[in-house]
């Protein structure tokens, strides 16, 4: 009897020091700026480059975003493009890059590298860019 009441004592004591409040760090105190409470983003004009009349004799680069099948819708617009404007030239800018290569890297949340990665397009000369940013 006293092994089992010793070891019930036991228990309830394991229980209580489990179940009681645990001794954790203060919570630090946030302090918080409202910066602008409508929401708006507040932005500025750009203008739109002109667009070409045709694509007959156009460079159009494909800028694929890296996201899952991308590659396979561009590629895809890249044939239409070549079908219905052949004299167009359908450069797919990803295709035969080494992997670290800006032009294979997919997307970039980075300023610098995003202003690399266009620069190394506009190497390509083309007349045309065209991508798919959204999923």
């Amino acid at each position: 009897m006293k092994l089992s009441f010793r070891s019930m004592l036991l228990s309830l004591a394991g229980m209580s020091l489990l179940a009681g409040p645990a001794a954790a760090a203060p919570t630090p105190v946030q302090q918080w700026e409202l910066v602008r409470p409508d929401g708006v983003v507040i932005t500025e004009p750009i203008k739109i480059n002109p667009h070409p009349e045709t694509l007959d004799g156009k460079t159009v680069v494909l800028r694929w975003s890296g996201k899952p099948n991308g590659d396979i819708m561009m590629k895809y617009v890249g044939e239409l493009i070549k079908r219905d404007y052949p004299k167009s030239k359908v450069i797919v800018s990803w295709e035969n890059q080494p992997k670290e290569s800006l032009l294979a890297a997919g997307w970039s949340a980075s300023r610098d590298k995003s202003a690399k990665m266009a620069s190394a397009i506009l190497d390509l000369k083309p007349d045309l860019i065209v991508g798919g940013q959204g999923d």
